[in-house]
């Protein structure tokens, strides 16, 4: 999503996020958690795979049978997590956001933490704002990780959503507010937990996830924040680059990377030995 002035400006530099985050590379996220559960944005892995069976092969004219309904959530686009009989989801109410822990079983909410500020982010002068989070809260053994849309992180306790840190993308790691907010679900990677803020002091930050901590940010990768979560799995620096920008998309064929860099094209073997 790109405005039209400065446009080819944005577009370099969010080429380098939208090609690290399409192709799969840097971290693997790990968790500690049964195979059914969703413990995260797209799943266990990340990649939107359900390993769930015995599930209905076509639905009934008026759809699955409803099991219940809460309708307390607040506003928000945020997605849900699960892990055993609890589901975790954020959304904002009045002044506040909050982040909350629902039973699986009949909807009821267990517990349900304040932080950060509700309202709207977005392009005011046109009316096209959007209230409350946009992110996937992240489970991670005995905690749980999200963002709101303005930026706050935050560390909570799986138990009783007692807050362990915090952290602002803007004011703590000088990141960049996108024009929608943020919208971004936290990689647990390990001892770490990497975010986005984007901007000059690197776009990614990754940081204690006992502590909230700064360990490292990626200082030659300065991309802004756009509206995506990380999901990687390795990286490689491709020798001899060209000057110029290189606009071509990455292909994966036939058991070779394809990568094509001004007059350049170059194929990588990407098959297991």
């Amino acid at each position: 999503m790109w405005e039209v002035s400065g446009t080819r400006r944005k577009m370099r530099r969010s080429r380098w996020l939208f090609v690290l985050i399409s192709i799969g590379m840097v971290f693997v996220a790990t968790t500690s958690v049964a195979a059914q559960d969703w413990p995260q944005w797209q799943g266990v892995n990340r990649d939107g795979k359900s390993v769930e069976t015995g599930l209905l092969k076509t639905w009934p004219a008026g759809g699955p049978r409803l099991v219940w309904k809460t309708g307390k959530l607040g506003d928000g686009y945020a997605g849900v997590s699960i892990v055993g009989n609890r589901l975790y989801a954020m959304g904002g109410l009045r002044d506040t956001n909050v982040i909350m822990a629902i039973d699986t079983k009949d909807g009821a909410i267990l517990w349900s933490t304040k932080f950060g500020v509700a309202g709207v982010v977005g392009n005011t002068s046109t009316g096209n704002v959007f209230p409350g989070p946009r992110g996937t809260p992240t489970v991670d053994g005995a905690m749980i990780y999200a963002v709101d849309h303005r930026g706050e992180l935050i560390c909570v306790t799986v138990a009783d959503g007692k807050i362990q840190w915090h952290r602002h993308l803007v004011e703590d790691l000088g990141g960049i507010l996108p024009k929608w907010g943020f919208c971004e679900s936290p990689l647990v990677d390990g001892e770490r937990v990497v975010v986005t803020p984007g901007g000059p002091k690197g776009a990614l930050a990754a940081l204690n996830k006992r502590t909230g901590d700064l360990i490292w940010r990626s200082r030659e990768f300065t991309d802004e924040a756009y509206y995506a979560s990380i999901s990687e799995k390795g990286r490689f620096a491709q020798p001899d680059r060209a000057k110029e920008m290189a606009w071509s998309h990455p292909v994966i064929a036939h058991g070779k990377l394809y990568l094509r860099d001004q007059d350049d094209l170059l194929c990588y073997d990407l098959q297991a030995k």
